[in-house]
């Protein structure tokens, strides 16, 4: 009966039409040049080497071995039926994978029987979203092809239908691979050489530009036809310019920045309609407040903040899946992905829910628990669960408190990770443009899990779409050296208001410096970058709205003052961007205040000289601080007693006229001090201004956790269920 339903659900999914994008970039310029052994080594390195003279070229050489005939560099039939083929093949493989995978993620993971995990591996819906892209999207794409190549259609309509595909693609197959030793992928010594030597980026460069900017009015016509003056030909509206046109254009001081790339699965512009519809509860995708949410499983995939798959009911009775999320990264997840959207970014769906309870069913609390451990460890049920208990129907449910609800609609497939550097995607202006985005909020952690392919259901289409996950990491600390309290505190804490800088880039002679660093470092991701796709960013951050920013922040679970102060850091993150860039006359800078280090407004208690001075928040999971280590420790012995101090020393001595006595406090130091203005002889050594009995105390308040749980708290959800002896049945907290 499943596989019947499943085949039905196929057959309706394929009635649909295939989206036809067309060709997404222009001209490649390449192949690059051989390096030598020097210049490899510091390339890895992420040195800012001015080595990205060509364009990648692994999409062409991919296209010319399957696809293009030899000698007229056209689509020839015979290798695109041969494809046809070896797509087909690489299906079935995965369709055999797929069974393996989920076998073993039961018994091994899930600790399930053998035939228990046997029978979970073979149903359908388990291996949907690796095997559905290739009957909804690739093949299909393939097979127009064909039949576009049988009627003798142009070969550029051939060639973007080409395109179409390799976008979907991406995900399956990678012709450049990053190979490193560590599991992420990640370029550790050129992590740690961004440690302290930041991205630079020219105006004037050997880099080459992108490959996929479009003309998308007659303004820009006209003037870069009349630049380039060319007599055979002009550019029109959608035309991509050439890298010959590009340098052309530069020549003249023509601003490149003002170029939006082609079509795109990573990045479109919003309508203002679309912007409104970020910061709306979706209720065909998101549980109402009085929805009752049942368990489903724990999700084994990440590795930070704890996450399940639940379900819900929609107002047809239909089941709806999500994802609830918990932990510290909740608000800075829900406030950075919902200024990545408001950029053109793909990202998660995503709505604060607070306080949520999970229905068990058919699961005892100690199943449930166990499934937690199995993933996150004991701590992260001691610290989340925050009541369990039994409802008035009979009903076992766990409350977490501080959730986020994420959409998994049916109209999406999840693919995979995504490597943003394979491909040609490094051509491209809006993956490389992406590195000032991902500054300006700080996010981190951008390996390729964190990146995620997906097959996309818009109206009665199958798009592919190109999707930034995970951005919780993000709001804190940049991941480089700005002072002597970031050399202590690295790794940098993330979503701590008071260490978010006000900068995020630097005038420097020619260009601009970047005030950011990803833990995650690839130097593929980032180096292909060039002055003007930033600048292009910068255009894109000054186009949001103060008040997107405020409602990014304020939808996002935080309490008021802490949100505040998020929003004025922001701002002023937004306006150093607008002000380094040059863009003053294109965008107004929005109020920021003269002095962050006396910025104490009224309305906002809880912020003291530009910092929030609260440490926890009722029934919030965020740490609004950093965490007390030792490495904070000494960076407050270093920073705390600083020129305020010095002040009040002086302002001591001038109310006596021969001694002062008193006690400083400046960051985790307390010192007792006197001073003689006389001094003291101490014989060939001169005299000694400190009396004896000067004491420094390093000091440390010890508070409380306010997530320290009550182990007998009592159910409120609902009328308590009372036992044998006529008391409410309590919780019981592990």
């Amino acid at each position: 009966m499943t596989n019947l339903i499943y085949t039905v659900v196929c057959v309706l999914m394929l009635l649909t039409e295939l989206a036809y994008a067309g060709r997404d970039h222009g001209p490649v310029f390449g192949p690059k040049q051989k390096k030598t052994k020097l210049d490899k080594v510091l390339h890895k390195l992420g040195a800012d080497r001015e080595d990205y003279t060509h364009h990648v070229t692994a999409a062409e050489d991919y296209k010319d071995k399957y696809f293009r005939d030899p000698e007229t560099k056209k689509i020839a039939l015979l290798k695109t039926k041969n494809f046809l083929v070896k797509l087909q093949n690489e299906y079935y493989a995965f369709k055999n994978r797929a069974y393996e995978t989920k076998f073993l993620e039961q018994l091994d993971v899930a600790k399930t029987s053998a035939k228990k995990a046997q029978s979970e591996a073979i149903k359908p819906n388990n291996s949907k979203n690796i095997l559905l892209p290739f009957e909804l999207y690739l093949i299909p794409k393939i097979k127009a092809m064909i039949e576009a190549l049988e009627q003798g259609k142009d070969n550029e309509y051939i060639e973007g239908l080409l395109d179409d595909f390799i976008r979907g693609y991406v995900p399956y197959f990678n012709p450049n691979p990053f190979n490193a030793r560590y599991a992420n992928k990640v370029n550790l010594v050129g992590g740690i050489y961004h440690v302290a030597k930041r991205q630079e980026r020219r105006k004037d460069t050997d880099k080459i530009q992108a490959n996929n900017l479009k003309v998308k009015n007659n303004i820009q016509k006209n003037e870069i036809n009349k630049i380039l003056n060319i007599s055979d030909r002009s550019v029109e509206i959608g035309g991509f310019l050439s890298n010959e046109d590009i340098l052309r254009l530069l020549e003249h001081e023509y601003d490149i920045s003002q170029l939006d790339p082609g079509e795109s699965a990573f990045w479109e512009p919003l309508t203002s309609e679309e912007k409104r519809k970020i910061f709306l509860r979706d209720r065909r995708l998101f549980p109402g407040k009085n929805t009752k949410i049942i368990f489903d499983r724990v999700l084994y995939g990440g590795s930070n903040s704890p996450k399940v798959r639940v379900k819900f009911k929609d107002k047809f009775g239909q089941y709806v899946p999500a994802k609830l999320k918990i932990g510290n990264e909740v608000a800075s997840e829900l406030a950075s992905g919902a200024l990545m959207r408001l950029l053109g970014f793909n990202a998660d769906k995503m709505i604060y829910t607070g306080k949520v309870s999970m229905y068990l069913k058919d699961r005892t609390f100690e199943s449930f628990e166990a499934e937690m451990r199995q993933k996150f460890g004991q701590y992260q049920n001691v610290r989340y669960n925050y009541e369990r208990g039994v409802d008035a129907r009979g009903e076992r449910f766990i409350t977490w408190r501080d959730t986020l609800v994420e959409a998994r609609p049916v109209e999406e497939l999840r693919i995979g990770p995504l490597d943003i550097a394979s491909w040609d995607l490094q051509n491209r202006r809006e993956y490389r443009g992406s590195t000032l985005a991902l500054a300006w909020l700080g996010i981190n952690d951008m390996k390729m899990d964190n990146k995620k392919a997906l097959l996309v259901k818009r109206g009665r289409t199958w798009v592919p779409e190109h999707r930034i996950h995970d951005t919780g990491i993000s709001l804190g600390a940049t991941f480089t050296i700005t002072g002597i309290e970031s050399i202590i505190n690295l790794p940098a804490p993330y979503a701590k208001v008071n260490q978010l800088e006000t900068n995020v880039v630097k005038n420097m002679k020619g260009g601009v410096e970047i005030v950011w660093n990803d833990f995650c470092f690839q130097y593929r991701q980032y180096g292909a970058s060039t002055y003007y796709d930033h600048k292009w960013m910068a255009r894109k951050i000054a186009a949001i709205s103060k008040n997107d920013i405020a409602m990014s922040l304020l939808k996002s679970g935080m309490p008021p003052d802490l949100a505040h102060l998020f929003i004025v850091k922001l701002i002023m993150r937004r306006n150093n961007i607008v002000r380094t860039f040059g863009l003053e006359n294109e965008f107004k800078l929005f109020d920021e205040p003269e002095d962050l280090k006396k910025y104490s407004p009224q309305a906002y208690p809880d912020i003291k000289k530009g910092e929030i001075n609260k440490t926890a928040y009722e029934d919030k999971n965020i740490i609004p601080i950093r965490i007390r280590t030792w490495g904070s420790l000494f960076s407050s012995l270093l920073t705390g007693p600083s020129l305020p101090f010095l002040s009040d020393f002086s302002k001591g001595i001038e109310t006596n006229n021969h001694s002062a006595t008193g006690t400083l406090k400046g960051g985790a130091v307390q010192i007792n001090y006197q001073w003689n203005k006389e001094g003291t002889n101490i014989g060939p050594f001169g005299k000694l201004y400190l009396r004896p009995g000067v004491v420094i105390i390093p000091i440390r308040q010890v508070l409380e956790s306010p997530q320290n749980l009550n182990t007998t708290r009592v159910s409120k959800h609902g009328k308590p269920k009372i036992d044998k002896d006529g008391r409410p049945v309590k919780t019981h907290l592990p």
